[in-house]
């Protein structure tokens, strides 16, 4: 932390329940979802709620189990062992009730200094947990990176026939995909497959890592390919989530627990989330060792949208495991708070869709802000300039999009290709990329 005068704070030790004056809205990076509780919007919270932050689903982009109100003032939980009992409950007018189980601490700070604050609150955690910043790692953690995404979306939304991103995916399209960076003349970088390479029945394709033989049956050469032509190989794995009639479920069928939802009308595609049982850590070491041993060096790892509490032990031992493997093998994770960014190496912001009825600007600078202060001395992956969704993106708002990546810390993404928008865009994407690539900015957050 930076050598600055330490607000005036107290940390609350005693169970009990604490009420303290707040100026509305209230920033809760923790509460990753709008005033519905249907999407990821927005952090501030204007109207009344009580919140466990540690038993909430973590969806998109979760932070830290911290509140700060309008004028600075701070509070946060200060460890994710005594869980329950653990609220924040706020009237929507000017009081906000926090209740302290046993064994749980609080850092409450009635001074009105919102960055310092949070400053010194990290420090106490990271104290507390013997957590460690990322050092001595390769150099392909901070290079640029390409993700295949939302370029498949782009062919599924915009080209067809198919209407499923996860469809478009195969050894022909990321060849493809390789020679359009090769013909742009992009930056050499990571690059990495998403969701669709593998066995994606809807009913069985979580916990089913295979490659599907339809489209994806060259993956080894098409491993080489992206090597060959300079990049770092890298592979999404929705790994949290598990189907009961996957191929792991039927070896293992206690690793199914808790259920997240019923996703079709005849209710065979029944989508539950790994539970916490000595197998995980062999089935997540069993997992990356054989992605690992075909040249994979990065894991980009997604679906940890269910309750906080259940998605930490499956990051922990997923994490261990990768490191037990290789400990240069890069693990990203996209929910960044900090009981949970000590199993990371990467944080990524995650998706934004920019279009005019979202506020898009508004959405990218708070999961910056989201990130980097509650993962302090993690990597900061910026996600897909451009956005996630690319059905009616303009020239005007790739490039808007690509400006707020110049400003601050953390490494640049594309994955739609930007000739689909313009020869602009591709020209100032490639002009962005080399200037970063010759002269990359700072990786790591020191907040």
């Amino acid at each position: 932390m930076n050598q600055q005068v330490l607000p005036k704070y107290e940390i609350i030790s005693e169970a009990g329940t604490y009420t303290f004056q707040v100026s509305g809205p209230l920033f809760c990076p923790y509460y990753n979802a709008d005033e519905n509780g249907l999407g990821s919007v927005d952090y501030y919270r204007k109207n009344a709620f009580t919140h466990n932050p540690f038993t909430l689903p973590a969806k998109g982009c979760s932070g830290s189990p911290v509140i700060r109100d309008r004028e600075g003032r701070f509070w946060g939980f200060m460890n994710c062992d005594s869980i329950w009992g653990v609220s924040y409950s706020y009237d929507g007018k000017e009081t906000l009730t926090v209740t302290v189980p046993e064994g749980q601490k609080l850092y409450t700070s009635l001074e009105k200094s919102a960055d310092l604050n949070w400053l010194t609150y990290n420090k106490l955690v990271t104290d507390s947990l013997n957590y460690k910043v990322v050092s001595n790692y390769p150099k392909f953690w901070d290079q640029l990176e390409y993700c295949t995404w939302v370029e498949q979306k782009y062919v599924a939304q915009c080209v067809g026939p198919k209407e499923r991103a996860q469809e478009h995916i195969s050894d022909k399209f990321i060849r493809d995909y390789v020679d359009k960076l090769n013909a742009f003349d992009y930056p050499k970088g990571k690059l990495t497959l998403d969701h669709g390479w593998n066995l994606d029945s809807l009913a069985s394709g979580f916990g089913t890592w295979e490659f599907r033989q339809d489209s994806c049956s060259q993956m080894q050469s098409t491993v080489d390919y992206i090597r060959d032509n300079g990049h770092i190989a890298g592979l999404w794995i929705g790994f949290p989530k598990i189907h009961a009639e996957s191929n792991i479920a039927k070896q293992i069928p206690q690793l199914v627990g808790e259920k997240f939802a019923t996703l079709s009308e005849n209710g065979k595609d029944v989508m539950h989330y790994l539970a916490d049982i000595p197998a995980l850590y062999d089935y997540a070491y069993e997992t990356i060792e054989r992605f690992y041993k075909m040249g994979f060096m990065k894991f980009k790892i997604d679906m940890s949208y269910h309750k906080k509490h259940l998605m930490k032990p499956i990051h922990q031992n997923l994490y261990n495991a990768a490191k037990a493997i290789d400990p240069h093998i890069e693990m990203e994770f996209h929910v960044p708070d900090i009981f949970l960014a000590q199993y990371a190496d990467v944080i990524r912001t995650n998706d934004v869709w920019v279009t005019d009825d979202l506020p898009w600007w508004q959405l990218t600078n708070l999961r910056y802000e989201v990130c980097t202060k509650s993962a302090p001395g993690r990597i900061i992956n910026r996600d897909h300039v451009g956005g996630n969704d690319c059905r009616n993106l303009t020239e005007k708002q790739y490039l808007a999009h690509l400006d707020t990546y110049k400003q601050g810390i953390g490494y640049p993404l594309i994955s739609m290709l930007p000739n689909h928008i313009s020869p602009k865009c591709v020209t100032e994407v490639g002009k962005f990329l080399w200037n970063y690539h010759n002269n990359p900015t700072q990786t790591i957050s020191e907040f």
